[in-house]
């Protein structure tokens, strides 16, 4: 078990609340567990790791109270980024690369008349090499330790 980090002075705590704004996600990890947390409430205290409740249209019975993992409980606080964005970028330009090598070797002339489903490969080529560099980015997100 990790020893839990000192408490952070109040220029700490206002710099660990703008990160966490940053982030897609906020990573807590205690003695008891790992939580992740959209938008996590960071005081003096320690840092909130269940919500009060979620926004809903219809509220049943009593919102969850508040948990708060005090700085003597929180081992680690990380920044967790979704990398969707850049991989599709980065699929979309392999694909185009990838197609715009097919066009070059077996493709029409630009004047020429006739069937242009090479073309048209290419395009789709590309769009599915930005969805598979999407679906990886979504899956292996950046994190980054904020704390201690």
């Amino acid at each position: 078990m990790a020893h839990a980090g000192v408490v952070p002075d109040s220029s700490g705590i206002a710099g660990l609340r703008t990160i966490s704004r940053l982030g897609d996600r906020t990573r807590i990890t205690t003695g008891h567990g790992v939580f992740e947390v959209d938008r996590p409430l960071i005081d003096s205290t320690g840092v909130a790791i269940e919500s009060g409740g979620r926004p809903a249209i219809v509220v049943a019975g009593e919102p969850r109270p508040l948990r708060m993992a005090s700085w003597s409980e929180i081992e680690s606080i990380h920044m967790v980024r979704g990398r969707a964005a850049t991989y599709m970028l980065g699929g979309m330009l392999v694909g185009a690369a990838l197609g715009g090598l097919m066009v070059a070797i077996n493709g029409p002339d630009a004047f020429e008349s006739g069937d242009h489903a090479i073309v048209a490969f290419a395009g789709v080529l590309t769009l599915t090499g930005g969805a598979l560099g999407a679906l990886i980015g979504f899956n292996y997100p950046k994190v980054e330790r904020v704390y201690p």
